[in-house]
């Protein structure tokens, strides 16, 4: 292999990975937002009951 594939291949790895982890990050943060809002009606729910 030449030097140009090896460095072609080298930043379709780097934006493959980065494509990954942002996308990643996405879904994680979504169900962060989703778990944060059942904790929170959760705790409104034991506030006005008690």
């Amino acid at each position: 292999m030449d030097s140009q594939t090896v460095a072609l291949i080298r930043i379709l790895c780097i934006v493959l990975g980065a494509f990954i982890g942002v996308f990643t990050y996405n879904c994680n943060r979504d169900k962060d937002v989703k778990n944060d809002a059942s904790d929170s009606a959760v705790i409104r729910t034991i506030l006005m009951l008690g």
